[in-house]
């Protein structure tokens, strides 16, 4: 099987294992959650449909996983008329 991708829970927990923060919670809220961007000038998000345009492109379904936690129904249909192909 292909390695694990090393994603911010991975860095949570090592911030933890080294005694910089005491908890992976702690590690979000004052290092690597999303507020905490490291590099302000970014351009904003690309648009949903050049996203999934994009996903098609290369041969991928573009899916929104977890559409719970990205707002109310409304926002999620919003989403889907922006060209997703579906939902996790």
């Amino acid at each position: 099987a292909a390695p694990a991708a090393v994603t911010r829970l991975h860095l949570a927990r090592a911030l933890v294992a080294r005694g910089h923060v005491r908890t992976v919670s702690a590690a979000f809220a004052d290092w690597i959650g999303d507020e905490h961007a490291a590099d302000a000038d970014l351009p904003a998000f690309p648009a949903i449909a050049a996203v999934a345009t994009a996903i098609r492109a290369a041969g991928g379904v573009a899916i929104l996983a977890h559409p719970g936690q990205h707002g109310d129904p409304a926002t999620i249909e919003r989403h889907m008329a922006a060209g997703l192909d579906g939902l996790e």
